[in-house]
């Protein structure tokens, strides 16, 4: 196991299905819009992220 695994939730959670929802956008616009890759936004949006750099 990894220690994130070990140490459980981390309290983080990403709404990004429900921004998105709210504002009438899709995945490909909102990564249009700031510069991330569809497929990394698409990994935040289905809660499969390992780590996120602050930078991104």
């Amino acid at each position: 196991m990894s220690p994130a695994e070990d140490e459980g939730p981390s309290g983080i959670r990403c709404r990004l299905d429900e921004l998105l929802a709210e504002r009438g956008m899709t995945l490909t616009r909102l990564s249009e819009l700031v510069g991330v890759s569809v497929v990394n936004l698409s990994v935040l949006k289905n809660d499969r992220a390992r780590a996120v750099r602050f930078s991104t």
